[in-house]
This record gives C-alpha cells, structure tokens and sequence, in this order.
C-alpha cells in the first residue's frame, strides 16, 4: 500500500482529482441554482470544460446555457484560457 501512495502515477492522479474539485467548486458558483446538484466538472484539457449532467434534459439545459456559462467561468484565472464547453450525460 505504501509503494502505491508514493508513485508518482498514483500523485498525479491524486492532483487532477483535487484540480477538478477545485474547478467543480467554481462551476458550481456560476450555475443556475437547480442545475447545481445535477451538474459536475468530469474533466477540463486543452481548454475545453467537460461537464457531466444527471439526465438528457439537463444537459440539453446546460448546453443552452454554455456561452453565458463560458463568460462567467472566464472571470475565473482557473478558467481564462477556456475555449469551449462540453456536457454529457452521466452514464
């Protein structure tokens, strides 16, 4: 157990998972008050934000949301190279 705590795989991981916490915590800021327990960060590279929503309605919600969404995001350092929003459907 020790040798997996202390591969460098193993910490890389670690921290994309505290990164997208982090960022699922700003998302969460800038969504509509309803979409924020049916919506998370799945992962943000290559400056597009790929979210994951609860149902297809909700999804479809947030994809008609994505440009005021992307400009709120913006005024975020963590999100200023952002280019473009994804959101699937959890699975």
């Amino acid at each position: 157990m020790s040798e997996l705590l202390s591969s460098s795989r193993f910490a890389g991981i670690m921290r994309k998972a505290q990164e997208l916490k982090k960022l699922d915590a700003l998302l969460q800021t800038a969504l509509e008050p309803e979409l924020r327990v049916h919506c998370r960060v799945a992962n943000y590279r290559d400056q597009e934000l790929i979210l994951q929503a609860d149902t297809s309605a909700l999804a479809t919600r947030v994809r008609y949301a994505a440009t005021q969404l992307k400009k709120t995001l913006k005024t975020f350092h963590e999100f200023n190279e952002l280019k473009k929003i994804k959101c699937h459907v959890k699975l």
